[in-house]
Parts: C-alpha cells; sequence; structure tokens
C-alpha cells in the first residue's frame, strides 16, 4: 500500500489526479492506475480508513482528535451511541457479507486510536452514480455539514459537561466531609458496539481527574459492571462502598484475572455510576462515573443524591 502526499519525496511528480484515480480504482469495477510504473487500485481494499496514517501526529500530540469520516446509506446510519454507525440486524447474507466487506475494516483500522470522533455520512448516492444531478450532490454535501457539524459540537459539549459537572462535585463534596485533601475522578462512558447495535462493552472516553492513573480510558465488559447495571435495571444508578467487602466484591467480580485490580487505585473508597438519559439521535455518553478516596460515612447517601443530581444537567445540556 503506498500513500500519497504532498509532503513525501517520491510524490512530487504524481500529479492529484492521477493519486485520486487510483484511490477510486475499485477492483473489478475500473482499471488499476499506472503511477511511476506501478499499477495502484483503491487502497480500501487493504485500510478501508486508514487512520494509521496520522500515528506520527498522535505521538507528538497525544491530546489531538482524529476526526474519520464514511459514507454510509441511510438505514445503516443510527448515530445514537457510541462513536460509529449502528448496523441494522437483519437483512440477507448477502447484505451482511457485503456490508462488512464495505465497512467492516473501518472499523477495524480505528479501534485502537486514542481521541477518535468518527462521522459517518448518511447519503444514498451510489458508488456508480456519475449521472448525479448537481442540485442532489449539493443537497448531500450541505446535509453532511450540517451532521458533522453537530457531531463534533456534540462532543465539545459533553467535554464541557463533564469538567462543569466534576468541579461542582469537588466542592459539595468537600462542604459534606469537611476534607480539602481528596481526589476524585468522574469519566463519561460511551458503548462498545463490535457487531451491529449489540453492545460489547463500555469505554471511559472522556476522564477528569485521573492524571497518570492506569485506569485512565478504561475499557471494561458489559456485563457484571457497575456502569452496565445503571443502564439496565438500577436507573436511579449503581454503586459501590469499596471500604466493605461486599462493595470490593461487586466491583471487582466484573474481572476474572487480577487486571482491574492491578490498575485501579487502591486508596478509593466507593465508586459509582449514573446513566444519562434524553435524546439519543446525535450523543456519544450513556452514562457518568465516580470514585473518590475519601470515605463518606454517613454522608454515602446525601453524595449519591447529590451526584445523580449533578448527572441530570445532561438533559439541558
Amino acid at each position: 500500500m503506498r500513500l500519497f502526499s504532498t509532503e513525501s519525496e517520491d510524490c512530487r511528480n504524481v500529479s492529484v489526479a492521477d493519486a485520486v484515480a487510483a484511490s477510486c480504482a475499485i477492483p473489478f469495477v475500473f482499471k488499476p492506475v499506472e503511477i511511476d510504473g506501478n499499477f495502484y487500485c483503491d487502497g480500501g481494499m487493504v485500510s478501508n480508513l486508514p487512520a494509521w496514517t496520522l500515528d506520527e501526529h498522535l505521538i507528538l500530540d497525544d491530546e489531538s482528535w482524529v476526526i474519520t469520516s464514511e459514507l454510509l446509506p441511510p438505514r445503516i446510519v443510527g448515530y445514537s451511541v457510541g462513536y460509529g454507525p449502528v448496523r441494522p440486524k437483519g437483512g440477507s447474507i448477502f447484505s451482511k457479507v457485503a456490508t462488512t466487506a464495505l465497512f467492516g475494516a473501518a472499523d477495524l483500522n480505528t479501534r485502537g486510536v486514542a481521541h477518535h470522533v468518527r462521522i459517518p455520512l448518511p447519503t444514498d448516492v451510489g458508488v456508480l452514480d456519475f449521472d448525479l444531478p448537481a442540485k442532489k450532490a449539493i443537497t448531500d454535501v450541505l446535509g453532511s455539514r450540517l451532521f458533522a457539524t453537530e457531531i463534533i459540537s456534540t462532543r465539545f459539549r459533553e467535554l464541557q459537561f463533564l469538567k462543569l459537572v466534576h468541579l461542582e462535585a469537588e466542592k459539595e463534596i468537600q462542604k459534606m466531609v469537611d476534607q480539602d485533601n481528596f481526589r476524585l475522578r468522574s469519566a463519561l462512558v460511551r458503548t462498545i458496539n463490535l457487531s451491529e447495535s449489540d453492545v460489547a462493552g463500555y469505554h471511559l472516553w472522556a476522564c477528569e481527574g485521573f492524571e497518570n492513573d492506569a485506569d485512565n480510558f478504561l475499557k471494561l465488559s458489559r456485563k457484571g459492571t457497575l456502569i452496565g447495571s445503571c443502564l439496565n435495571g438500577e436507573p436511579e444508578g449503581a454503586y459501590a462502598d469499596l471500604t466493605k467487602p461486599e462493595g470490593k466484591h461487586r466491583f471487582y467480580s466484573v474481572d476474572k484475572g487480577p487486571r482491574l485490580r492491578l490498575i485501579t487505585p487502591e486508596c478509593r473508597k466507593w465508586a459509582m455510576a449514573f446513566p444519562l438519559l434524553g435524546p439519543k439521535l446525535v450523543r456519544i455518553s450513556v452514562a457518568i462515573t465516580f470514585d473518590c478516596d475519601v470515605a463518606l460515612g454517613d454522608n454515602f447517601n446525601e453524595v449519591r443524591l447529590m451526584l445523580k443530581k449533578l448527572s441530570t444537567r445532561w438533559l439541558s445540556n
């Protein structure tokens, strides 16, 4: 696979038109394009969404966002929870194979990318619609621009929501426990969808107060977690008092091995998770989590109610 770039020395003599033509040369549909004596076809056969080309930039600035997009039929796009499109259930074997062939590689090539914002752009324009009316093309472009703007704006809003809730929660806990020296951690949670629309797990995609903790941006399985409980059966919130054996058992039982115990700070005294209710058309987060290294004692329920109330601010976010 070859990456064509105007910044690359070996591409200085390659025209943009030839590079684009080669990238569009879908096997068995278009002839390969000859460049510098070699024949090239659509790179999607190897890497459908090559976010790996940005690895160097991510090393220099690990807070950079990676924004990717792909064109999907409207029936496939259901950008409700998580970063990616939700695939429809059902359909013929052929349609499932075709969907996997066209879009599955994109999932694989971006799964390890941090700070990834994926924007599926809905369109009913086909790959071979060369006689598309200009009006239709312009309409689709404008619609996609609005959709992409909404997704990026949503990310900004959710990050701002987390910062504000985290700061206010710190102030309230400080008043209740009458203690200054403690560390609260807060995180927004997104779902991980590996097949169709089924939730495979959860990802702490935005974190406050984690500093250099090993469980920063932690990924968890769906079953047995506080997050899973608050989203499936405990809408008032799920919690674990880590100063008590039953609380520790509830929190750590999700992991059959020692991994979770090894990467999470031992000093934490409690953990809570609350669902983020509201419209699901364009959003990233489904829940918010809190944990802290200060014991709450008789203030446990008061803190829980306070954090639950703060999480409802999501509705007006």
